[in-house]
């Protein structure tokens, strides 16, 4: 009958009595038990989602702050490394330049030793980043201003397209930096 079952009682004796009705909600789970389980469901899935996020970004290894990526000779683009790169279906026509850089004749045919020295040059305010091994798929280590100057430890290796070489920093930090933002310097000191 309707969701309830049906019992019949004397108003006065409280015993069955035939006739007169008065519907009694079956048992089973309140509206706000309903809600909490939702809620609670919910809050479960966004937790696994975030979760799954954190580890394929820890294993990407890379950071989510932008970086100067080298498209062709004389053109810098900001890219921004994220778990699964996406190309917006705008991107062939709307690429996102920053700022374009000329290659001179003294940058392009100077050439960077083993033991010689470095200096950050064509990153603007944006640094150099000194990555774990020679590739783009090697995790920052540290990031250095323009104008920074590296001792040169070992390369070229070439990897993604791009000459790296394996620097060290006055205070240690050792990793791997593209050339296409190195010049070659006589020293540590700046003059």
């Amino acid at each position: 009958m309707d969701g309830y079952e049906s019992k019949r009682n004397d108003s006065e004796s409280g015993q069955p009595v035939s006739g007169h009705t008065q519907p009694i909600p079956r048992r089973g789970m309140s509206p706000t038990a309903m809600v909490l389980l939702g809620m609670f469901a919910v809050a479960a899935v966004v937790l696994l989602l975030i979760g799954l996020t954190v580890v394929v970004v820890q294993r990407s290894g890379e950071s989510l702050t932008p970086s100067p990526v080298l498209v062709s000779a004389g053109t810098v683009v900001l890219a921004t490394t994220t778990a699964a790169p996406t190309v917006p279906a705008t991107a062939a026509r709307t690429p996102l330049v920053t700022s374009a850089i000329t290659a001179t004749s003294t940058v392009t045919s100077a050439q960077i030793t083993q033991g010689g020295y470095v200096e950050v040059y064509g990153t603007g305010t944006l640094g150099l980043r000194l990555r774990l091994g020679p590739g783009l798929n090697y995790a920052t280590n540290k990031i250095f201003d323009e104008g920074t100057r590296l001792k040169v430890a070992g390369g070229p290796e070439r990897t993604d397209d791009i000459d790296w070489w394996r620097l060290e920093s006055p205070t240690g930090a050792i990793g791997w930096a593209a050339r296409e933002f190195l010049r070659p310097v006589s020293s540590l000191e700046k003059n």
